[in-house]
């Protein structure tokens, strides 16, 4: 949505990480979430803030320029998927401007920008969207687990475009899901609780109520330190999660009908995939997340054998998650079988 408005979208994969881009370049608004790896949102905007005033936050004045002047602060709204009591209290103490509870909706958004950034450094208004009658309107609505025209309506996405969101935010639940497994086998009550929370508010990024629900309450009672009840709660947690699974199956064939082909005989171009694979190594080792996924989704439009596409999907989510060591291995993996391929 923030690049759909010509905005200029970096992302952080930690709340350390999100300190060090804003020491390092000049940014119009910080959107940040509260619950991170390694620094929470809370403490990241305090080292924040204090890092402005240590400084002073000398900054180039431009004329008309949608940066903050010397003098002033970075606009940071917190977003965070709870919405208990207190949050917004402790938000504004941490130094926080304003407060976006997930999941995002379009308007919400947008009123946010326009208290914060000046209107002449973005161009697009939310826009609600309508599903088009073209054939395909009656299986859209029938996605068990996820409210797929809410979603439109919420997002001001077109149907292609939230098709592309939908199947890209699954496959992080993918990862989050395992995860959630492996905390379970460890007995790390801690990890548990983090792992159900991002997976409740990635969940409720897509409309997934249901999946949403069933990962809140495992991260609740993770959180109490009630080890005896998470069995069920996991089992529960899983069904909603088979239930979307099996819709975004569904919408992933609905979304290849309208994929073209790389070429005229719709083969694979191992020439094409190679060069692709080669440049996505180049960022993976210098663990650069923007270019990585900007590489990633090229990759993901163009066809592979079959033996290859299970991998594919492995080396998009770890990427999504920001694994880029275990990201680099799988590509590993994959440039060696595309030999094999290209061997006659």
């Amino acid at each position: 949505m923030l690049t759909r408005a010509g905005l200029t979208v970096d992302i952080a994969p930690n709340g350390r990480d999100a300190v060090a881009a804003v020491r390092e370049k000049q940014y119009a608004a910080v959107f940040m979430d509260l619950q991170m790896p390694e620094m929470g949102g809370l403490e990241a905007t305090m080292q924040i803030r204090n890092h402005e005033s240590d400084t002073g936050i000398v900054r180039s004045p431009v004329p008309d320029s949608p940066f903050p002047r010397p003098g002033s602060r970075i606009p940071i709204i917190a977003m965070t998927a709870s919405a208990m009591k207190g949050d917004e209290e402790k938000c504004l103490n941490a130094g926080m401007n304003d407060y976006l509870s997930k999941p995002i909706d379009g308007e919400s958004l947008f009123r946010k920008l326009r208290r914060w950034l000046p209107g002449n450094m973005w161009k697009a208004e939310y826009v609600h969207q309508d599903m088009h009658k073209d054939g395909t309107e009656s299986e859209m609505q029938c996605l068990p687990g996820i409210d797929f025209q809410g979603n439109m309506r919420r997002l001001g996405l077109a149907r292609g475009e939230l098709c592309e969101m939908l199947l890209k935010i699954f496959s992080d639940q993918q990862i989050l899901m395992e995860d959630i497994r492996e905390a379970m086998k460890k007995g790390d009550l801690n990890l548990l609780e983090r792992h159900a929370h991002s997976l409740s508010g990635s969940a409720g990024n897509i409309s997934a109520h249901g999946l949403q629900c069933a990962a809140q309450n495992l991260e609740h009672v993770a959180g109490a330190k009630k080890p005896g009840d998470l069995p069920l709660l996991l089992a529960a947690l899983q069904k909603e999660y088979d239930l979307v699974l099996s819709s975004l199956d569904l919408l992933r064939q609905w979304n290849a009908k309208f994929q073209k082909p790389d070429s005229a005989s719709g083969k694979p171009d191992l020439a094409l995939i190679s060069q692709a694979l080669s440049r996505l190594g180049q960022h993976l080792v210098k663990f650069d997340p923007k270019g990585s996924e900007s590489v990633m989704m090229e990759i993901c439009d163009l066809s592979f054998p079959k033996g290859l596409e299970a991998d594919v999907n492995r080396l998009e989510r770890r990427i999504n998650r920001y694994k880029f060591k275990d990201a680099i291995n799988i590509l590993s993996a994959i440039e060696t079988k595309m030999k094999e391929e290209e061997t006659p």
